[in-house]
């Protein structure tokens, strides 16, 4: 019988997935959490890998297997892993009956062709982009609650949804001529100087949630 508290992590030795380990191993409502990873360099508790985490995780860190992940109880599986990775798991564990929240982009889009246009990628999750809910609670949070597959933002979209929605909604963004969709400009890191009008991944994100929440 699948728990939603007990929760399996997978692809945990990267930012996202450190900081994720953190939130889980404190979070009250989390029963048994296990971690996986491609390789567990012979340790078996996330401590082990983690001394930072000593007094909290001590938690099972098992090498990566969909299959174990689905012979358990796990009710809940998130993926802090590559889009490709995520892409290739997570109908296995959907199908399964888990519930997915996937940490990349893999999820995003909801069309199979502007997924493979930007990322460059296969997409064996293309039966299941359009059931993927936005990860931001702040627009999506009754979405959030019961879909089995929640799609989490990044956060240069994050940033841009947020500050930018209610001027859409109120009409004070000004469509593009070329597409009718809300103006998007890409920014460079550490600067506040706009250049170039063409959307990267992340703007093109931010276009769809502006304009089509949907």
């Amino acid at each position: 019988m699948r728990k939603p508290e007990q929760i399996a992590v997978v692809g945990v030795t990267g930012y996202t997935g450190f900081e994720l380990a953190r939130i889980v191993l404190r979070h009250p409502a989390v029963k048994s959490p296990v971690f996986y990873v491609r390789e567990t360099q012979g340790k078996k508790c996330l401590a082990e890998l983690f001394p930072q985490l000593r007094g909290v995780g001590e938690a099972p860190l098992r090498s990566l297997s969909v299959a174990e992940i689905i012979a358990s109880n796990a009710g809940t599986a998130f993926l802090a892993t590559p889009h490709e990775v995520s892409a290739e798991i997570a109908p296995a564990l959907l199908e399964a009956g888990l519930r997915v929240v996937d940490l990349s982009g893999a999820f995003r889009f909801r069309s199979a062709d502007t997924f493979a246009s930007w990322y460059k990628l296969p997409t064996p999750h293309a039966n299941w982009l359009s059931e993927a809910v936005y990860g931001l609670p702040e627009l999506y949070a009754s979405e959030i609650a019961s879909s089995p597959l929640v799609a989490n933002p990044g956060c240069y979209a994050t940033s841009v949804i947020l500050a930018l929605r209610p001027l859409a909604e109120a009409g004070l963004i000004l469509p593009s001529p070329h597409t009718g969709n809300p103006r998007t400009h890409r920014l460079v890191r550490g600067s506040s100087r706009l250049f170039h009008p063409s959307s990267p991944v992340g703007s093109r994100n931010s276009c769809h949630h502006l304009c089509d929440p949907r």
